[in-house]
């Protein structure tokens, strides 16, 4: 490595930490701002000593019930909000690496489509008695849809431009 090319990395080995953390800051500011949202007049400071008081931190100023919609309520839906969006942002990345194109989403490669059919099937011709939900038909209609996508893929050659091709074609 040249001596110009190592003060380059040098200079950007401390960049994707310093981003992560500024991430996952912002992140939790953003979560306690969420978390305040309601009818109920909860203030940031009043979460950050919820969250505290039920990690061991001390005690909370809030009533039993405010106390109660922080950590029972509004908590875990922020906390399934964010962890459900690092999923899906992962799963887009993934998909996108593999397939080497920018572009892919499940959109293009028809799993949206596939799992949008799955449940208005599950709608319009009945669960069954309750046997598969409304989410579990959107999961089969997808699963479904992306076997179809690579079948066709793999019988038009397999390579990742045929992919693409093959799940804009099954849409």
């Amino acid at each position: 490595m040249s001596g110009r090319a190592a003060a380059a990395f040098r200079g950007r080995r401390w960049t994707l930490p310093l981003a992560g953390a500024a991430g996952l800051a912002l992140l939790c500011l953003s979560a306690a701002a969420a978390i305040t949202v309601g009818p109920a007049d909860i203030r940031v400071g009043d979460v950050w000593s919820t969250v505290a008081a039920h990690l061991g931190a001390g005690a909370t100023e809030l009533s039993p019930i405010r106390d109660g919609i922080v950590w029972n309520l509004r908590l875990p839906r922020t906390l399934l909000a964010a962890v459900c969006g690092a999923g899906l942002a992962v799963c887009g990345v993934v998909m996108q690496s593999l397939l080497r194109n920018p572009l892919a989403d499940p959109f293009v490669l028809g799993v949206s489509s596939g799992a949008s059919t799955g449940a208005v099937a599950v709608v319009v011709l009945g669960a069954g008695g309750g046997a598969l939900s409304v989410t579990g038909g959107a999961f089969v209609g997808a699963v479904c849809s992306f076997a179809l996508v690579l079948l066709l893929s793999h019988t038009l050659g397999g390579s990742t431009d045929r992919v693409v091709l093959a799940g804009v074609a099954a849409m």
